[in-house]
């Protein structure tokens, strides 16, 4: 979530994590998005929705399939939990 403290860079950092993200074994990257809807709760509406901002951007930066790969994850783990599933 220190992307949203760092509003010049915010965009850059969250598709080099996205990038790391796709790299990480299936069960890890599944825990770290947990761990980042979960923090998500925590945050104002303004700031929620800018994060998810920023991971659309930056999936929208990656070849379809992972592209793909990335939205369902953030999607079905935000639907899972009880939030709105659209992050695109």
């Amino acid at each position: 979530m220190g992307v949203l403290d760092r509003p010049a860079t915010a965009a850059e950092l969250t598709t080099i994590w996205l990038g790391g993200l796709l790299e990480m074994p299936p069960a890890v990257m599944q825990s770290l998005v947990v761990d980042v809807v979960t923090a998500l709760r925590r945050r104002n509406p303004e700031e929620v929705e800018r994060f998810r901002s920023l991971v659309a951007r930056g999936c929208a930066r990656f070849h379809i399939p992972q592209m793909d790969r990335l939205t369902r994850l953030f999607e079905d783990i935000t639907a899972q939990m009880g939030g709105p599933s659209s992050w695109q």
